[in-house]
């Protein structure tokens, strides 16, 4: 479910349990029935996203579709996961660099219900299950290293999205945090926004949830000694799953130095998060 509000306040992170409270409670069936869901809806997808771009004609049309579909599938799984999405500021523009934060895999499936974006996931998950399939067949631009060769055909990925007038979200920080801090954003996918002059959005996400007993940091955040089996299983059975994504005023950053432009949208989205440095 997604709604758009400029002025609905973000709840508060949770990020422990409150003394005395139970942790929240997953329930196995209701799992069981979303993640059977989410499955079936995303070979679906899946499906729908490889006919239509086999009939796409031209580079343009074809990522178009891909962005469409992405959009859906993430829709889909949000409503079946019951993660209420809410907005706050204007969708980005056409052909633009989203710059986030970055909590959890959870984070690309909001993000693709509000943008329909294209991301630049990390190249061990063409391995993974269903979702590595979907990744390759929809377009995404998988980075192997942040350094050489591999980040030049990264950044000539993303410039292509960005000039057929698509939407790229970037996750600067390398890795996930717990969601109560927002780590130093690494400068180099900035690259091609820059040369092309295309605007960059500062993107925060702010994950909560109705039930006290949720830690948003062990029960949403996908980091530290996490394996993904088990939380998959855990979060898929919880109720009550919120995140507030903050997209702030674009940014034309042409002939910018990535450096200084890479702090000033760190600082925009510790801001847009109420999160402190």
């Amino acid at each position: 479910m997604e709604k758009n509000s400029s002025t609905a306040p973000a709840p508060q992170t949770t990020q422990q349990a409150p003394s005395g409270a139970a942790r929240a409670r997953s329930s196995p069936l209701l799992a069981v029935a979303r993640i059977v869901a989410v499955i079936f809806l995303s070979c679906v997808a899946l499906l729908a996203l490889v006919l239509n771009v086999a009939i796409a004609r031209g580079d343009k049309r074809r990522l178009a579709v891909a962005a469409r579909w992405t959009r859906k599938w993430g829709e889909w799984a949000c409503g079946v996961l019951g993660i209420e999405v809410i907005t706050h500021g204007p969708e980005p523009p056409a052909g633009s660099l989203l710059v986030s934060n970055h909590v959890s895999y959870l984070d690309i499936i909001s993000l693709s219900s509000a943008t329909g974006c294209f991301f630049t996931p990390k190249a061990e998950l063409r391995t993974w299950p269903l979702v590595g399939m979907f990744i390759r067949l929809s377009g995404h631009p998988f980075v192997r290293r942040a350094a050489g060769k591999d980040l030049l055909v990264a950044n000539g990925e993303v410039r292509r999205r960005l000039e057929a007038g698509r939407r790229v979200c970037a996750f600067l920080e390398g890795t996930t945090t717990g969601g109560d801090r927002i780590l130093p954003f690494r400068p180099t996918l900035l690259q091609p926004a820059i040369e092309i002059g295309a605007p960059i959005t500062p993107v925060a996400l702010r994950w909560s949830a109705s039930d006290p007993g949720a830690i948003v940091s062990e029960d949403v955040a996908y980091w530290k000694d996490h394996v993904f089996g088990p939380h998959v299983w855990r979060v898929a059975g919880l109720r009550g799953l919120r995140i507030d994504i903050h997209f702030g005023p674009p940014l034309q950053a042409a002939n910018e130095h990535r450096r200084d432009l890479a702090e000033f949208l760190r600082r925009e989205s510790l801001r847009m998060a109420g999160l402190s440095d």
